[in-house]
């Protein structure tokens, strides 16, 4: 059967298409600043965020890369129909593609792979201003 839509993704009243849209033929990332996903439950990104802040009022040096709001700009990074199918797409749903479209998963090279440079790349920028203190494994035990 083939994967069904997750409802975080294929809401697409959320970027501002039809609440039945789907990402079929979306080709282009979301734009819009502070973008969030209808269905996230953004309380949970504020508990951390507050845990967060807590811990830099004790003097530790905390930052967070969210991946799930990061991700949810990428509404054209799925697979859609263009994937191997488990099981033989029917007549009907070859005449309906939105009917079939992987909406749950991400492309490989695609989004998990920015989530795998940014890091990198942010920590060697502050190597390179000077900004990053290492801590001896020792200090952290």
């Amino acid at each position: 059967m083939p994967m069904p839509c997750n409802i975080n993704v294929c809401r697409g009243d959320g970027w501002g298409t039809s609440a039945n849209q789907n990402c079929y033929k979306e080709t282009e990332p979301i734009f819009q600043k502070g973008y969030w996903e209808s269905e996230t439950n953004q309380k949970i990104t504020r508990v951390v965020e507050s845990a967060i802040e807590e811990l830099k009022s004790r003097g530790l040096e905390v930052q967070m890369l969210n991946i799930t709001q990061l991700s949810e700009y990428r509404k054209d990074a799925h697979p859609s129909i263009y994937r191997k199918q488990r099981v033989a797409i029917t007549e009907d749903q070859l005449l309906n593609p939105t009917s079939y479209a992987d909406c749950a998963h991400w492309c490989l090279p695609g989004v998990p792979d920015a989530w795998n440079e940014i890091l990198p790349t942010d920590k060697a920028s502050e190597m390179a201003d000077g900004n990053l203190k290492a801590t001896p494994v020792n200090k952290l035990m």
